[in-house]
């Protein structure tokens, strides 16, 4: 069940159509927050843009592929005295991220993972080098921007353990295919799907309003969920019916 919509165009697809994404009616959750001080009226409202799509904002996201520092995981599951949290830039590495810009051979002492549904891989840079779409004035500012302070280790936040909390310029991995693809939960949800349709069931445009509990002996259980249709009672999304204030 996911309270988003089924979207697949140029938008979810295409990594440079990203900001057409954040305004495609079909997904985009178009809401303000108003952030509160310990006392006082709220101080700051920001506008977020997110998905309402299967797959949710990696839908629509600027494919940023940036792997969590061991130090966040570490402080995490302190925080929350779950030590699980230790253990998932290592599931990162065997489940979900397929590296696709450093050979394997390389890269498994490197902590980086293959064979997974998530494909990393550099940035189309021949794009900018070619010389059809040579432009003189960006490769001045990019010069500037990448010489302005020094690298980290292998250019690459995600690759070295040495890098973990450092600064230092380093390329923008992205979260796309070899074909250049956007690449995303969604793409692992539709692959599964094929592979298990009788074990997952699809349900888009479909929210759980209600966890259903039963008790049994001295434990509650949950057993279901109450949904219903996103459409006219979502409302954050552009497809809704009327701009509503939410508590």
């Amino acid at each position: 069940m996911d309270a988003g919509h089924y979207v697949f165009n140029d938008n979810t697809t295409v990594p440079l159509y990203l900001a057409h994404a954040n305004e495609d009616p079909q997904m985009t959750l178009d809401y303000e927050v108003a952030h509160y001080p310990s006392s006082g009226p709220a101080n700051v409202t920001m506008w977020y843009p997110r998905g309402s799509a299967l797959g949710g904002s990696t839908a629509m996201n600027a494919l940023i592929h940036l792997r969590p520092h061991d130090y966040d995981l570490n402080t995490m599951a302190t925080k929350l005295n779950d030590t699980a949290g230790r253990s998932m830039r290592q599931y990162l590495v065997d489940k979900i991220e397929n590296n696709l810009y450093i050979p394997s051979v390389v890269g498994s002492f490197l902590s980086y993972g293959y064979g997974g549904w998530l494909n990393t891989d550099y940035p189309p840079l021949n794009l900018l080098l070619s010389i059809n779409n040579l432009d003189l004035q960006l490769l001045d500012i990019l010069s500037a921007v990448i010489t302005a302070v020094l690298p980290v280790a292998g250019s690459d936040y995600n690759g070295d353990p040495n890098n973990d909390g450092v600064e230092g310029g380093a390329a923008v991995i992205l979260t796309k295919d070899s074909a250049h693809n956007r690449s995303s939960v969604r793409d692992h949800i539709i692959a599964t799907n094929k592979v298990y349709p009788k074990r997952l069931i699809l349900q888009t445009d479909t929210m759980a309003t209600k966890i259903l509990t039963c008790t049994t002996g001295s434990d509650v259980v949950a057993y279901g969920v109450e949904p219903q249709s996103v459409m006219p009672s979502f409302p954050c999304t552009v497809r809704s019916w009327g701009n509503l204030l939410v508590d």
